[in-house]
């Protein structure tokens, strides 16, 4: 349905709010869960990032307000914004249409702004990590291999199950710490950590289930109830694209990890297949995680470990 909605947005809005995007970015995609939640009026212009796209346009509208074109982004008549979190928090102090932080409670906005930023810092690092280390391979392409390679797949399967159970287990917290029955974070109407969250609930069974056998949720828990709210919230729907079209963009990495980022970027490797929209904060986030998982980690990305140490990137 993004298409769609992509499209019912092209022209100027009375709000006079220009929301620059596109419709695979997951930070963008927080943003546009706000909008249609909230209602409010918006133009949509998509923007293609360099690194995807060789010969890609940056609308001067965009510029004007924002000269390093970062997306997603949103001009406000003569004055611009971006970085999702702080897009969020603007529509909110706008105060037009539905409200995603509780009105009058000090303690539950910030209990919502505490999950947020258990969300970025837990949850996001521990996605990207699974996502962009290689998958063990399956027993039966091992057969008649050596013995370094059976060892190796063997180091790489313990890595699978340690990236999967932390993701588990930072999402345990974050249900954990929400409202008993649900079916949202706050209870019976989707909020704040909801919208923040929910770009990476979609790409959890089209991503990670898909490409790394992460679990889904059980029939019957929580997860799987809050889970469940949020694929089937018309406003969270009108932002998701069909699921072919999320296994055309993340199919490279989902298939080789690491390895498809050297064939995109060209560092000595062969291949057409292009990287992830939100490749530089992947690569960030994994890089001043770690995860235990070492500097050859690091290196695969084309971060400098003394960078990663001191929280930087080469990119």
């Amino acid at each position: 349905m993004a298409f769609f909605t992509a499209r019912s947005h092209a022209s100027p809005a009375s709000s006079k709010i220009t929301f620059f995007a596109n419709s695979f970015c997951p930070f963008a995609q927080r943003v546009w869960i706000a909008l249609e939640i909230k209602g409010i009026p918006y133009q949509m212009v998509e923007v293609i990032p360099p690194h995807l796209e060789k010969e890609n346009y940056n609308p001067p509208d965009l510029l004007d307000v924002n000269p390093e074109a970062n997306i997603p982004c949103i001009r406000h008549g003569n004055w611009g914004v971006w970085e999702s979190g702080v897009i969020m928090e603007y529509l909110e102090d706008l105060a037009m249409g539905h409200n995603l932080l509780p009105l009058g409670n000090p303690q539950l906005r910030a209990h919502c702004r505490l999950w947020t930023d258990h969300i970025n810092r837990k949850i996001l690092p521990s996605f990207y990590s699974l996502l962009l280390t290689p998958p063990p391979s399956p027993q039966s392409q091992l057969d008649g291999v050596d013995d370094e390679l059976e060892a190796q797949n063997r180091s790489n399967t313990e890595q699978h199950t340690m990236l999967v159970a932390t993701l588990q287990k930072n999402i345990t917290a974050l249900v954990n710490a929400s409202h008993a029955t649900g079916p949202y974070f706050l209870g019976s109407e989707i909020g704040y950590v909801d919208v923040v969250f929910a770009p990476w609930i979609i790409r959890l069974s089209r991503v990670l289930s898909y490409y790394r056998n992460f679990p889904r949720p059980e029939i019957g828990t929580r997860w799987r109830q809050w889970v469940d709210a949020i694929e089937s919230d018309e406003r969270v729907r009108r932002t998701v694209s069909d699921e072919n079209s999320y296994h055309g963009v993340y199919r490279g990495v989902g298939e080789d990890g690491w390895d498809s980022l050297r064939a995109a970027w060209g560092n000595g490797a062969t291949g057409s297949r292009k990287t992830i929209v939100e490749i530089s904060y992947a690569k960030k986030v994994v890089a001043q995680e770690g995860f235990g998982l070492g500097g050859d980690v690091w290196g695969h990305l084309g971060v400098q470990e003394e960078d990663a140490v001191n929280g930087m990137t080469s990119a």
